[in-house]
């Protein structure tokens, strides 16, 4: 195969096995939160909103697909001759493509029930902000899945556990910008790009979340290279 292809195999490849998985998120969330809405609606009121619930779950789906495909990708990949480079690029395209699939999807289904359920507010948390919050935080959380699996592989037992204490304490620092304590002290959910107000905090933020991305991605690319794999 072209060496300038098999990056893009590999985006494909996971694409298609974490898509496969992703299906089956997107049905069972759905079911679950229709079947709560229906049955206890009454103990929620107006309060249930499928997208934000389904930007909140989707992190720890993503931590958890990260998780397993780092665990297994690398030396399934490199067996049949990727680089740790091609898998690196291959990886990151494909985690960008489903986080966005996962938001548009979630999207489709919470404008699908505006129109289906008496009473839901569609047009409730539907900003850019919030979709743009999701898409960067469901991409944190796959690298940080990802720097965990790495972290156990490289560096055993007590390695891993470091590098999980390493996350949690960063995710600390991560959440801290978005949340009323630190720089979006002054947003809501219902922010639009065109507050003069806030669009300055905002864009901290997505700075901030942007900078904290590329750093865990650095990590994932030096402890991959000091990683031995057998082909």
């Amino acid at each position: 195969m072209d060496k300038n292809n098999r990056w893009r195999m590999v985006t494909w490849d996971l694409l298609r096995v974490q898509g496969r998985w992703t299906i089956g998120y997107i049905i069972a969330f759905f079911l679950i939160n229709i079947a709560l809405h229906l049955f206890l609606g009454h103990l929620v009121g107006d309060t249930f909103n499928f997208l934000t619930l389904s930007l909140q779950s989707a992190r720890v789906f993503m931590l958890i697909i990260g998780l397993i495909t780092a665990t297994h990708g690398t030396k399934i990949f490199v067996k049949i001759g990727v680089t740790r480079r091609e898998y690196f690029c291959g990886n990151i395209l494909s985690t960008f493509l489903l986080g966005l699939t996962i938001i548009l999807s979630a999207v489709m289904i919470h404008m699908g029930l505006g129109t289906l359920l008496p009473g839901y507010d569609m047009a409730r948390f539907l900003t850019m902000a919030v979709l743009l919050e999701g898409l960067l935080q469901v991409i944190h959380f796959y690298l940080v899945g990802w720097l965990i699996a790495m972290g156990f592989q490289r560096f055993s037992k007590f390695g891993g556990i470091a590098v999980i204490v390493f996350n949690i304490w960063f995710m600390g620092q991560y959440q801290y910008f978005w949340t009323t304590e630190g720089v979006l002290e002054n947003i809501t959910f219902g922010y639009s790009f065109t507050s003069s107000n806030t669009s300055i905090t905002f864009s901290l933020a997505v700075i901030f979340s942007l900078v904290f991305s590329f750093i865990i991605l650095g990590l994932i690319h030096f402890i991959s290279n000091k990683l031995e794999v057998q082909p």
